[in-house]
């Protein structure tokens, strides 16, 4: 898992609060099989330019790669630039011919499908740089992933394909789905989206080419959840299709036949079902654009045997009593008046016919479950009685005008069994006859809300936008719903055009807020299923629920109803801007986990179990939602390293220990778990990080299980000499009155000793930043730690120039850092530390140290997002010191763990001596 908040360790007070979404890990290395053009075409593992040139040697890929070396950030800035640079020229050259015809007379679609174009080829490519430029840009990206480009990939997507992503079960493949499922590769499913391309979005049928749908909607749970993209699966069900213009379509790359109906169509799916959760027992799995026979029938088969839910269904009716609920505020009046609330819903399919039932629920427990009263005024909701209560018979019905047959009444004839239970009885229609037009019922019943989920575009037309004037809310509500944007029942700037400045105004796709003049502004709301889905997933997932119920749903809708403020709501605002949906879907998560509590579902997850969850404050709650931080510690077997462990995990902090010898590791591991700390917080990893293959493992190990991190603390070190124990203990007991020449008997330098110093020392820390700086970048907070010593300040060089170039930070680069470290081992070689102004004690361990010092103010400068800090822990007694020292190695890590801790804005680029801040000289 990602997480979506900000950083919010420090405020962990409890183990109730702690939370890990992470498998059970084996301890040991993860070998990288991958070599050369492999590493290439490989977009989770593939950093582009971004390798260095040691890894490049190492992994075959010299000669494969242009010569320059591109930092990640460099290389987000410049698809940042490409991509503005790249969006002008189409916007302009491109005709609207080289695009598919579908596209002819909305620019803004041919623009949208060539951004779309941009983000896949780099998805293809660089797996972390699109999740990093998606979550940095998610206002302008949401719409091109998802809602409403999302509908003109999927009707174009056989053109479109180029590289496989997801799965595909089709009848074909009847008797074996329970073996292909192990061919996916990844060992851990957390978030399955299905689609049988039935009902895309408005767009009908579309077969195999609906697996658009399933790639976005999992893109906005890694954006908005924190979903690790190793661990979504999106899935077609390819049944056929009966889209004649596909099965024609020489392109077409799915099942050239009909749709299977009936039980042959429900076996396939049932096969699908066992299987998943055969493999994944607790993934979660969301049905997407089912036609409405099969998203009722697939909810009811499924819902109580496996965790699933239904998007179009229960996501959209979550969405849509929010904005119900945020109108009833918008008018001015108490939630209670919801009971009293006129609405039309227009469309019967399965969203318009989720919508009725969820806001049946609502209704029905606002007004006290009285029986009576609800039969007064209701109608059942659907065609199982098992699961819909009543209809008030202030919603009326009208069914999705594709066949424009109006108001839905008893009277009708072939009435569907789906909208049967909406039906009304003639003699409670007000007056209305059976199929009265849309614009007649407005008329009549003067609603409060009009809530179009047709799919027909522009059927809210003038007339009808004219007539919701005389509503009887002196602020009527109009909700456009129906996706994609082409078919929206009505535009924004018509709606405040013709049915007036005051209206509340919602829509399924996005459209740009309406100018009404006078410096007044017709805000539009996004009633869109991006502010629920994400949510109820994640929710489910942390609770350990093993079935998604009403409950949950509700609780989570009227959690989004709840967001809003006063002030916003008075404004017209409903909704929640997209810049917000990590923050909504942390809180609509943490209502659901809290339902599941409330209903005895929640059995927990990680170390976190049903007795903690129930003992869980609301704050507590979302506290375990949205908090998942992970770090890697190097040199962490003991001593201080160990320590820095033990003191993150006391804060719910997922460590990576590494050590350089597996089988102490493997101890220290064993250790913190004997004292009482989870399984789940700690885990190890062999790292020898004066190894480019030994970092390359761990990288590959911290992608797989996490996907992302967010502290690296750097403490693995050697001394670079040989220590006499005896005589560092005289020297430390007289202190400063121990004389230089004598320092002779507490070391012995060598060649050998201070070159590997430097190499652990100050490239081991290089090596580790840089190889994993994309999974930090990946971090809503990131932190650098590098642990170093008093030795390394520059008042401890008495070479004047290397200390002025260490110290000039503006034109400090990292080969002007190598040279002078390059420039140490050739005077240490030749015996001219003295003569050349190099310290003569520890001094490997010293130029090292000051190296690391110099680095770190680098790394501020450059990745300006980031907080990079040195700490000094103090003389601390461990095995460096030959266990001298005036702290213990717990008081040493404590510097460490705070900077770890640092909340956002704090210090970047600084060197600090346990907690206080000190100069580098």
């Amino acid at each position: 898992m990602w997480r979506v908040a900000r950083f919010a360790a420090s405020n962990v007070r409890s183990s109730s609060q702690r939370r890990l979404l992470s498998a059970a890990v084996i301890p040991g290395a993860c070998i990288v099989h991958k070599r050369g053009a492999d590493i290439l075409h490989d977009p989770w593992f593939n950093k582009d330019t971004g390798f260095p040139l040691t890894e490049r040697d190492r992994l075959g890929l010299r000669g494969l790669l242009p010569p320059r070396v591109i930092s990640f950030e460099q290389q987000y800035d410049r698809f940042s630039k490409f991509n503005t640079d790249l969006l002008k020229f189409v916007s302009i050259c491109f005709s609207l011919k080289s695009l598919e015809k579908n596209t002819q007379g909305q620019p803004y679609s041919v623009v949208s499908l060539a951004k779309w174009r941009i983000l896949n080829r780099l998805h293809d490519r660089n797996e972390i740089l699109y999740y990093r430029a998606l979550i940095d840009n998610i206002k302008d990206f949401a719409p091109i992933i998802y809602t409403p480009t999302v509908g003109l990939v999927c009707q174009n997507y056989s053109g479109l394909f180029r590289r496989p992503r997801g799965m595909y079960f089709s009848a074909k493949d009847k008797g074996e789905m329970m073996s292909m499922i192990y061919n996916w590769p990844g060992q851990q499913v957390d978030m399955i989206v299905l689609t049988d391309g039935s009902r895309i979005l408005g767009l009908g049928d579309l077969g195999v080419q609906g697996i658009g749908i399933p790639i976005g909607k999992l893109d906005m749970y890694v954006a908005a959840a924190g979903i690790n993209p190793q661990r979504i699966l999106p899935v077609m069900l390819d049944v056929g299709t009966n889209n004649q213009k596909l099965l024609e379509d020489p392109l077409y790359l799915g099942l050239r036949q009909p749709r299977l109906e009936g039980e042959e169509y429900l076996s396939i799916v049932d096969e699908f079902m066992e299987a998943v959760h055969t493999r994944w027992p607790k993934a979660i799995v969301q049905f997407e654009d089912f036609q409405m026979k099969w998203a009722f029938e697939t909810l009811l088969r499924y819902r109580k045997r496996f965790c699933m839910f239904n998007d179009d269904v229960q996501g959209t009716a979550g969405v849509a009593l929010a904005g119900l609920l945020g109108t009833v505020r918008a008018q001015g009046r108490p939630l209670s008046d919801f009971v009293n609330q006129k609405i039309v819903v227009v469309g019967a399919g399965s969203a318009g016919l989720g919508v009725l039932n969820m806001t049946i629920q609502a209704l029905s427990r606002m007004s006290g479950n009285n029986e009576i009263a609800a039969k007064n005024q209701c109608y059942l909701l659907d065609k199982d009685v098992k699961l819909y209560a009543f209809l008030y018979n202030c919603i009326i019905c009208v069914s999705s005008l594709t066949c424009h047959q109006g108001l839905i009444t008893k009277e009708r004839k072939n009435l569907d069994p789906a909208a049967a239970p909406f039906a009304k009885d003639i003699k409670d229609a007000e007056g209305l006859k059976e199929g009265a037009s849309l614009l007649e019922v407005v008329k009549k019943l003067k609603p409060h809300v009009l809530l179009g989920l047709s799919g027909v575009g522009g059927i809210f037309d003038e007339q009808v936008l004219r007539a919701m004037r005389e509503s009887d809310s002196p602020k009527p509500a109009i909700f456009s719903m129906s996706n994609p944007t082409m078919n929206a029942e009505c535009n924004a700037a018509d709606a405040f055009k013709h049915a007036g400045p005051n209206i509340v105004f919602a829509s399924g796709s996005p459209f740009e807020n309406v100018d009404l003049g006078n410096g007044k502004v017709g805000h539009v709301n996004q009633a869109n299923n991006m502010y629920l889905f994400p949510g109820i997933g994640l929710g489910t997932l942390l609770s350990g629920s093993h079935f998604i119920t009403d409950g949950m749903l509700q609780a989570a809708a009227e959690c989004l109803a709840s967001y809003m403020t006063d002030e916003e709501i008075q404004k017209g605002i409903l909704y929640p801007s997209i810049d917000s949906i990590r923050h909504i879907t942390a809180e609509v998560g943490a209502a659901v986990v809290r339902a599941a509590v409330e209903e005895d579902l929640a059995e927990g997850h990680g170390e976190v179990g049903s007795r903690e969850l129930k003992h869980m404050s609301k704050e507590e709650t979302v506290a375990y939602v949205t908090q998942n931080i992970y770090a890697v510690v190097t040199g962490a077997n003991k001593g201080i390293g160990l320590e820095i462990c033990r003191q993150l995990t006391s804060h719910g902090i997922v460590v990576v220990l590494t050590a350089r010898d597996e089988e102490r590791g493997l101890e220290a591991v064993q250790k913190m778990k004997d004292s009482g700390i989870s399984d789940n917080l700690v885990v190890f990893h062999q790292l020898d990080v004066a190894d480019p293959d030994s970092i390359a493992s761990l990288v590959e190990f911290v992608k797989t299980k996490f996907g992302k991190l967010d502290i690296l603390v750097n403490n693995a070190a050697i001394s670079g000499a040989v220590l006499n124990p005896d005589a560092f203990q005289r020297a430390f007991e007289l202190s400063g009155s121990w004389p230089e020449e004598a320092w002779k008997e507490v070391e012995t330098q060598s060649f050998e000793l201070a070159e590997q110093c430097i190499k652990t020392n100050y490239y081991g820390v290089r090596g580790m930043v840089e190889t994993l700086t994309p999974l930090l970048q990946l971090s809503d907070s990131a932190r650098i730690i590098n642990v170093t010593s008093k030795l390394g300040l520059l008042k401890n060089i008495p070479n004047a120039r290397v200390k002025g170039l260490l110290n000039d930070v503006e034109s400090l680069t990292g080969d002007r850092i190598d040279e002078i470290v390059e420039e140490f081992l050739r005077d240490f070689k030749e015996r001219l530390l003295t003569i050349k102004g190099w310290p003569t004690q520890l001094s490997a361990y010293s130029v090292a140290k000051a190296a690391v010092n110099a680095y770190t103010r680098i790394l501020a400068r450059r990745y300006p997002n980031f907080h990079a800090n040195c700490v000094s822990p103090g003389y601390c007694k461990t095995d460096l010191s030959t266990n001298t020292g005036h702290f213990t190695a717990a008081e040493g890590a404590e510097g460490a763990v705070r900077l770890a801790l640092l909340p956002d804005g704090g210090p970047s680029g600084f060197y600090f001596y346990q907690k206080e801040m000190l100069s580098y000289f």
